[in-house]
């Protein structure tokens, strides 16, 4: 829906585009189950200032309204949203943010799934907490 997509961009992330992708590894995540608000677990600091926490969109069908209005409600807080059984979407204030945060994106996805069951260290909310001190989010 051009007309949402628009609005979203415009009065939600204050972008100029969305990147939605078919990445692999991001694909297979659309297709588990995550945290609703992040979705990704923090390995590392580059693609927490690259993506954020990364939001898991319930699925709806292609076109639905209803996924219009899950994804602008995630908006509010994520600019990087892993859509159930659809994909990744990444927005960004130029094509070479979108670009970057999208590839950490699938770069994170891809260490999730080969750490997956193994007990991974993670972030911890102090390092998250220093690292949005230091790198704003935008």
């Amino acid at each position: 829906n051009v007309q949402w997509t628009r609005r979203v961009c415009a009065d939600v992330f204050n972008v100029n585009l969305f990147f939605l992708t078919h990445s692999r590894a991001t694909k297979i995540c659309t297709c588990l189950k995550h945290s609703a608000d992040d979705a990704l677990p923090k390995l590392t600091a580059y693609a927490h200032m690259q993506c954020g926490c990364v939001a898991m969109v319930p699925y709806f069908k292609p076109g639905d309204a209803a996924l219009a209005a899950a994804v602008e409600q995630k908006a509010c807080k994520h600019w990087s949203m892993i859509l159930a059984h659809h994909g990744p979407v990444v927005a960004g204030k130029t094509l070479t943010a979108a670009m970057h945060a999208t590839e950490e994106l699938e770069q994170t996805a891809k260490l999730a799934l080969m750490l997956d069951q193994k007990n991974p260290m993670t972030l911890t909310q102090a390092q998250i907490d220093d690292l949005d001190a230091t790198f704003p989010p935008w």
